[in-house]
């Protein structure tokens, strides 16, 4: 701020950022407050930039800092969903296109070896490679109220004749995380015949 040195017509300019304020020798001066809507627009631009950056990464752009209660493994499966698509990629490049055809030459060299493979530290022969397949775990284990909801609603559908019962229990079991869904219904059917008897 300069004073104009007893000028009569010393009025006050405001020039830009290199300029200077001129006064007059009376004249007074007001400190300009910055209410810091700059410094906002600058956060919501690196916000819109994160945002764009984890998309094209196939990053989580959802903030897990705002979760505030347990999340149902829906949930938490739909707040990862660009990261469970790139790995469902992987999964099928590497898993199907590549670890399967591993396995069946596995096979295959168990069938045409003499003694067979050396699998574990001992030998197997004849290994079978049809119907193989990989299967792969939920992302996120099911809550007791998915797991509840979902029992109603395979208990309707089969009383209904939506569904077949082996059907129900097989997609129970699946979902609940039996690793084995057919013994599951064989097992039910085993325990239903020693009711009947």
């Amino acid at each position: 701020m300069l004073k104009t040195g007893g000028y009569s017509d010393g009025m006050a300019h405001q020039g830009g950022a290199a300029s200077a304020l001129t006064l007059p020798p009376e004249g007074d001066a007001k400190l300009l407050e910055i209410n810091g809507n700059a410094a906002g627009a600058v956060l919501d631009h690196y916000r819109e930039l994160r945002q764009v950056v984890l998309e094209q990464l196939h990053g989580n752009r959802a903030h897990g800092e705002r979760i505030s209660a347990a999340q149902s493994g829906k949930a938490m499966e739909m707040m990862c969903q660009p990261l469970i698509w790139l790995t469902d990629r992987l999964r099928h490049s590497y898993g199907e296109g590549g670890l399967l055809a591993v396995y069946r030459m596995a096979c295959r060299f168990s069938c045409v070896l003499e003694n067979g493979l050396r699998l574990g530290g001992r030998l197997v022969k004849d290994l079978p490679y049809c119907r193989m397949g990989l299967r792969w775990p939920g992302w996120f284990p099911a809550t007791d109220a998915e797991l509840l909801s979902l029992a109603q609603g395979l208990m309707t559908a089969v009383a209904h004749g939506i569904l077949s019962r082996e059907t129900a229990v097989r997609m129970f079991a699946t979902s609940s995380g039996s690793s084995d869904p057919e013994g599951e219904w064989r097992r039910l059917e085993t325990w239903n015949a020693s009711r009947e008897a």
